[in-house]
């Protein structure tokens, strides 16, 4: 019933936060996070909040190639039309009819008119709710539950160390490595 609706807690987001003050000026956009938060304090529960809107603010924080967290599946699932800011590449896994992809504008005033067409217009908001989240409809192989559950079977059974008393992962045992042997080189050319 609302317009658009973002459920965000951290206000590092330049983009974004440019992005939704554009949209604010011509709609409400209710904001149900942390940050900037319009609707009485944070939300318990994002994709029942989402699911009042007709579109989900679903902007990463950076943009650069594969990177895409749950944000646009999250507005998906609450039943809205994703407006997606984030990995350009997201429409090879991900149905380019679905939702708004800002990538395919060339300003955020564009896509502000594009979500206001698309608002008045409730014949077409219709056709773009109803397609495939997925290109071709078809979920990528990342998405195959069968896939995962395999994934994770057998890692769990091939690690004898259980999960809960492993150390950090390779890249911060890594660091923790650097950072030790640097710490000793500063003490060594303290001591000379």
């Amino acid at each position: 019933t609302g317009f658009a609706a973002l459920v965000v807690s951290n206000g590092g987001g330049a983009t974004r936060n440019e992005f939704v003050e554009r949209l604010s000026a011509k709609r409400f956009v209710a904001s149900g996070g942390r940050f900037r938060n319009n609707v009485g304090g944070p939300v318990e529960d994002k994709i029942e909040f989402l699911s009042n809107y007709k579109f989900g603010i679903a902007f990463e924080n950076s943009s650069y190639p594969g990177y895409c967290t749950e944000k646009l599946l999250d507005a998906f699932e609450a039943g809205t039309i994703p407006v997606y800011w984030g990995d350009p590449l997201v429409d090879s896994d991900f149905n380019p009819h679905a939702f708004v992809n800002c990538h395919d504008f060339p300003s955020h005033a564009a896509v502000v008119q594009r979500l206001i067409e698309l608002d008045e217009d409730p014949e077409q908001y219709q056709t773009m709710l109803a397609e495939p989240w997925f290109t071709n409809g078809t979920p990528p192989a990342f998405a195959d539950r069968s896939r995962l559950s395999a994934w994770l079977r057998q890692r769990i059974v091939a690690d004898r160390v259980p999960i809960s008393s492993r150390r950090a992962s390779p890249r911060r045992e890594m660091r923790r490595l650097i950072d030790s042997a640097r710490t000793r080189r500063r003490f060594r050319n303290r001591l000379t």
